[in-house]
């Protein structure tokens, strides 16, 4: 506090003496410093950008302190690795825990340390991660071990003060999860602790801001493929021809849009239509696709589709109130995070 005092006294003295000069120099000065802030705020942009993208998740072998929820109490979490191995290795295990298993059907295990860093008692079910993609916490009773026999045993152990355990937990999944999919901590907060399956450092879809023109990744299946999609241009349209509006009093948002799939399978290219989105709620709006001025009904027709190895151009038609349209965001959101916007692939536009 008296470090506080001294830097006012100090600031108030520099006033002070500001103040006897000239309104030239101040004008001068002021447009000085206005060019710097401009300067360093094109400077840092990326940066900040990336920082605050970092701050909304953890990677693997990063130590991070996370709130249990019940207990209300500090923990530390270490995911150590993340691995999958074949159905065929588990098909007892699978059976147990799905009822309709296929045959991409696989198990993710995680080796994770916890650590109680309160004085009271956490049960470990607060400190066991969500898997997304199962919508259940891992269960660290398989492979066997001592410690736990079942899945709902693990629940019932109480971590004491300073105690530190090395886990293991698995989770059936399918062979595509690994690249949709994350495990949560306390998913109460607003922004829950997350460690994606696929490391962002490893992904195409990577969450953050992009600019008009850049590429965007809706799908990455890593070594499989992508739907790629890429927005060069957006415009506002009161009216379209060939097009009724079905909401009143509104107009179009069009997005000049250019779908590429490297994936083995066609893909809809709904996939690759953004959501509109004002403080991270979708906006009621509705979807029409033009491929070379014809209209294509994007949920029905057989054309609505980008085929294997084929890159496909048209425009988005996105009818929102014009109460909404000069406002909304353009959204990709997270398919492992859709309840927490931040986590989205952003446009920028708009923000």
């Amino acid at each position: 506090m008296k470090k506080f005092w001294k830097v006012q006294i100090i600031l108030i003295a520099i006033l002070l003496l500001v103040a006897g000069c000239s309104s030239n120099d101040d004008n001068k000065e002021k447009n000085k410093n206005d060019s710097k802030k401009t300067q360093e705020t094109v400077g840092t942009t990326d940066k900040e950008k990336n920082k605050s993208t970092e701050q909304l998740y953890h990677e693997i072998g990063e130590t991070f302190e996370m709130t249990a929820y019940y207990a209300d109490a500090k923990a530390e979490i270490t995911v150590n690795k993340v691995w999958t191995e074949p159905g065929e290795q588990h098909k007892e295990y699978i059976e147990e825990n799905l009822a309709s298993p296929d045959e991409d059907t696989n198990v993710t295990f995680i080796d994770f340390t916890v650590k109680n860093k309160s004085d009271k008692q956490i049960g470990l079910g607060d400190l066991l991660p969500e898997y997304t993609a199962a919508n259940t916490e891992v269960d660290v009773s398989y492979p066997k071990n001592d410690k736990f026999t079942d899945f709902l045993n693990s629940f019932k152990y109480e971590v004491e003060p300073g105690e530190e355990l090395d886990l293991v937990g698995a989770v059936a999944t399918s062979k595509e999860d690994k690249y949709t999919s994350a495990f949560l901590w306390n998913i109460t907060q607003e922004v829950p602790e997350v460690v994606f399956h696929t490391p962002q450092s490893e992904r195409k879809d990577k969450i953050g801001i992009y600019d008009i023109g850049e590429a965007i990744y809706p799908i990455d299946h890593g070594e499989e493929g992508y739907l790629k999609v890429t927005i060069n241009d957006i415009t506002i349209e009161k009216e379209a021809k060939g097009l009724n509006h079905t909401l009143d009093n509104s107009s179009y948002l069009v997005l000049d849009v250019e779908f590429e799939n490297t994936l083995k399978e066609e893909q809809p290219i709904t996939a690759g239509i953004p959501s509109a989105v004002i403080k991270g709620d979708e906006v009621p709006h509705t979807v029409e696709f033009s491929l070379d001025g014809k209209w294509i009904d994007v949920y029905h027709s057989a054309d609505a589709y980008v085929q294997p190895s084929k890159t496909l151009k048209g425009k988005v038609y996105l009818e929102i109130s014009n109460d909404d349209i000069e406002k909304v965001n353009i959204y990709y959101f997270n398919p492992a995070l859709l309840i927490f916007p931040e986590y989205s692939m952003k446009l920028n536009y708009n923000l």
